[in-house]
């Protein structure tokens, strides 16, 4: 049915509910299948969550309306719901009301001029792990991928040498809140607070993660040395005297972890695979790559558009935060249906990503077709308006620059390697239990 005799736009009840669990039983069975049966309902879907109800948006203009308008759809709902249980009210996850003063006094850490800085350490970092490699050595490549951007994270967030030793204890705690979070987003209060293993295992992590980041936050206060990193720009003040508070700067390194090991991680495992699974892609990677020479830098990137958009283009299709969440404010329209204030609004990088009508064939992996605009609301892995991921820059830098090191010295093939993602629920979409074999570019 239309939303009103004058939209434009389409809304529908989802199909398939189930009492009590409602739509819930389909995320976890088949969250694929479920969210992309979702368009050919309606731009706007209604879906059940247990006996609470939530506004899918199918629809890439009304996605770019709830982007840009945070005053009305503010950050809130199941997904921030859970991060906010391990991060905090970080930039990430803060109400409208507190994000201006965070972004502001978090901005100088990501300003153009350190990029250089954080490059060099990058390209470090991404050559050791690399040069360790084996020639036919089989890669799990999620795991590989987290080894090079956890190293990366530790440099350029914690360069004091004090800190390096929490650094392994705090992945192991960010794996596992991970593992438990994604489906703990779709448990309902009271439920989600039952005692179960997983959740006595998830809340031991929780408490693990703060005590290393108290610990880190402790440790640079007492030596008082700016280090060039992100964790002693977070302890610096501002020109005019202000400063992120001891909870705030805790939950910022929480965040920035969490997005510098995971989610380029996630982008990079699978741009990896679709690699070793399209060799005239390879192939192309490589001349670009090889016509700068086997040690590209940040001034290269300018030169690596085909890098650049292996990376876009692995975003478009498997973007790590697949299912986002909003909540209103006030009651409002979106695509003349009327949302209750209190609702949780959803939005997903990878049913828009992955919609025919946006994106030509985009079941096809084509790096070039970045080099145009996308229509707005239709390519939002880093979101868009005024909650745009802070990091956005930082990461379009790091994962092209760690792809073309490690095309310059190796090639990639199958090795048992199968593409289906969002098989499973989980917070973050990851290229979990693919490998891919190593290939010494000076033997192939």
């Amino acid at each position: 049915m239309t939303a009103t005799m004058t939209s434009p736009f389409t809304f529908a009840e989802a199909k398939g509910a189930l009492p009590v669990l409602g739509h819930v039983g389909k995320l976890l069975r088949d969250p694929r299948g479920f969210l992309m049966s979702l368009p050919d309902q309606g731009d706007l879907v209604r879906i059940r969550l247990g006996t609470s109800r939530a506004y899918l948006v199918c629809n890439a203009e009304l996605t770019h309306q709830v982007l840009v308008n945070d005053r009305v759809f503010d950050k809130g709902g199941p997904f921030v719901d859970r991060l906010r249980e391990f991060i905090g009210e970080s930039v990430s996850t803060c109400p409208r009301g507190e994000h201006r003063r965070q972004r502001r006094l978090m901005q100088p850490a990501f300003h153009p001029n350190r990029l250089t800085h954080y490059a060099e350490l990058m390209k470090t970092e991404t050559v050791v792990v690399t040069n360790s490699w084996q020639h036919g050595q089989v890669l799990d490549v999620y795991a590989a991928m987290q080894a090079i951007t956890t190293k990366i994270a530790a440099r350029t967030m914690f360069a004091a040498p004090a800190s390096a030793a929490l650094i392994e204890d705090a992945y192991d705690a960010l794996n596992e809140i991970m593992t438990g979070a994604g489906k703990r987003m779709l448990i309902p209060p009271p439920l989600d607070k039952l005692p179960t293993r997983s959740k006595i295992r998830y809340d031991r992590a929780r408490k693990r993660i703060r005590e290393i980041t108290d610990q880190l936050i402790s440790d640079y206060r007492a030596a008082g040395v700016d280090h060039q990193d992100l964790m002693s720009m977070l302890l610096a003040r501002d020109e005019d005297g202000g400063a992120l508070s001891e909870e705030e700067i805790s939950n910022q390194v929480v965040t920035l972890f969490l997005g510098g090991v995971e989610t380029v991680a996630s982008t990079l495992g699978w741009a990896l695979c679709v690699l070793a699974l399209h060799p005239e892609i390879q192939d192309r990677l490589h001349a670009e790559v090889d016509a700068i020479g086997p040690s590209p830098t940040l001034e290269d990137l300018a030169k690596m558009p085909y890098a650049k958009g292996i990376i876009s283009e692995s975003l478009r299709m498997y973007p790590p935060g697949w299912l986002l969440t909003r909540m209103t404010t006030k009651d409002s329209m979106l695509g003349g249906v009327h949302i209750p204030a209190g609702s949780t609004v959803i939005y997903s990088p990878f049913l828009l990503g992955n919609r025919s009508d946006l994106f030509d064939d985009p079941d096809r992996f084509d790096p070039d077709r970045h080099a145009k605009r996308p229509v707005k609301g239709s390519f939002v892995p880093f979101g868009e308006g005024p909650r745009k991921c802070i990091g956005d820059t930082f990461t379009m830098v790091e994962a092209p620059l760690v792809l073309a090191l490690i095309a310059a010295k190796w090639r990639v093939e199958p090795a048992g390697t199968r593409i289906r993602p969002l098989e499973r629920m989980s917070l973050l979409l990851t290229p979990r239990d693919l490998k891919v074999r190593l290939v010494a570019r000076d033997d192939f």
